[in-house]
């Protein structure tokens, strides 16, 4: 497999199957086409265009770093484990006319929010498209400030707050699993919409 190499500005790697890597830096570059990551891998900043990349079981995803992390017209599929170490942003980019973006946390999936960044759609474009799916386990474990999520939030899993503050500020429901308060606090611009599962522990 191959070790330590990345995919800097002006550099695309296209997928094509499965991504035996141990070591791989998206740093500035473009992930494209379709594949299945086994091993490690860690997004600096750069952008999946028109990709749709899969960690399987057992694989790491790590975002790291202040660079902005752009998602157009991809999906991101977590089967393994996301960790998001970093003050940086998420951004979905205007997709008008291109399938819309989305993360999906299946339900092996473990999406560990261990900073204060930033998961929204483009500022300035009504057609930013990127929502997050969680099946699995979403949590904020470490971080003193504030998580800001403003992106269409689904959950049918695990979400638990155990540091500090996560914000929705587009939307938040739940059809079934649990929202879990183990010390941390959820803020919400506009009513939590729980349709089943449950709410519970102990914060605001």
């Amino acid at each position: 497999a191959p070790t330590n190499f990345s995919v800097g500005t002006g550099a695309t790697l296209t997928l094509s199957g499965n991504l035996n890597a141990h070591g791989f830096t998206l740093a500035g570059g473009t992930v494209s086409g379709t594949g299945t990551l086994h091993g490690t891998m860690t997004w600096e900043s750069g952008m999946l265009n028109q990709a749709t990349l899969t960690l399987s079981e057992g694989a790491v995803l790590t975002l790291a770093g202040d660079g902005t992390k752009y998602f157009f017209s991809s999906t991101l599929n977590n089967a393994g484990t996301v960790i998001w170490s970093d003050a940086g942003r998420i951004e979905g980019q205007p997709d008008e006319g291109y399938p819309p973006s989305a993360i999906h946390n299946l339900g092996s999936g473990t999406f560990e929010v261990r900073g204060n960044g930033f998961l929204s759609n483009y500022s300035w474009s009504p057609y930013g498209s990127l929502t997050f799916d969680n099946a699995g386990m979403f949590r904020k474990t470490t971080g003193s400030g504030d998580t800001q999520i403003s992106v269409a939030f689904a959950n049918t899993g695990t979400v638990e707050v155990g540091s500090s503050l996560v914000s929705f500020s587009h939307s938040y429901s739940q059809s079934a699993g649990e929202t879990s308060l183990n010390g941390g606090q959820i803020i919400a611009a506009t009513p939590i919409v729980i349709n089943g599962g449950r709410f519970s522990g102990i914060g605001t």
